[in-house]
């Protein structure tokens, strides 16, 4: 799996070992590498995706030679952990295509970015025009009723389900979904995200 240096996907069991910000109370997993966040401040904006292309082919590299191989690599789309990189808005394309040619999966985390949050698109990965493998989906989703999501694939759903028996005595709950569904409503009935590209900007 390869993350930024500073991403945060969760303090829980599997999410943990691909955290990097928890520091060292949580180390990470061998078979975790991470790459730089996009750094707007310090490469011109035209470099930015390749040079972070090219640093996850390096990382697959590495991982391969370790007789591991790629699973996937997740990003939020704006980097919150690292420090907060919106733009330039192109450089998760590049990443993908060297992701997916090694065999792996590209997962957005929308928890920070998601759900109008940057004012221009309801999903922070089509800032980046990416159409991710997964999706997860967090905290806003209930604007502050425990709700989570994800969204996947449908043939990466039909192998999932062939291949592993799965239960859950809460996803679905309807209270949650209740909520869930009053936020992407006011959300886009309320137009949000006008707003707040009208006052951030």
């Amino acid at each position: 799996v390869i993350v930024t240096a500073e991403a945060y996907h969760g303090n829980s069991g599997a999410v943990a070992a691909i955290s990097p910000s928890l520091g060292k109370k949580s180390a990470l997993d061998p078979y975790v590498r991470t790459v730089a966040a996009p750094d707007s401040y310090r490469l011109p904006a035209a470099e930015i995706g390749r040079r972070m292309a090219e640093e996850v082919a390096r990382q697959i590299a590495d991982l391969e030679r370790h007789g591991d191989g790629l699973a996937a690599f997740i990003a939020d789309s704006v980097f919150s952990s690292d420090g907060l990189y919106a733009d330039p808005t192109d450089v998760l394309a590049p990443v993908a295509e060297v992701v997916r040619k090694a065999g792996g999966l590209f997962i957005a985390d929308e928890v920070q970015s998601g759900f109008g949050r940057t004012g221009t698109h309801l999903w922070g990965h089509a800032r980046h025009k990416v159409d991710p493998d997964i999706v997860t989906l967090g905290k806003p989703m209930g604007n502050g009723y425990p709700v989570a999501g994800l969204v996947v694939r449908p043939e990466l759903v039909a192998e999932f389900g062939a291949s592993m028996r799965y239960f859950n005595t809460f996803g679905g709950n309807s209270v949650a979904i209740a909520a869930a569904q009053a936020v992407l409503d006011t959300i886009l009935e309320d137009n949000l995200m006008d707003n707040a590209t009208r006052v951030g900007s």
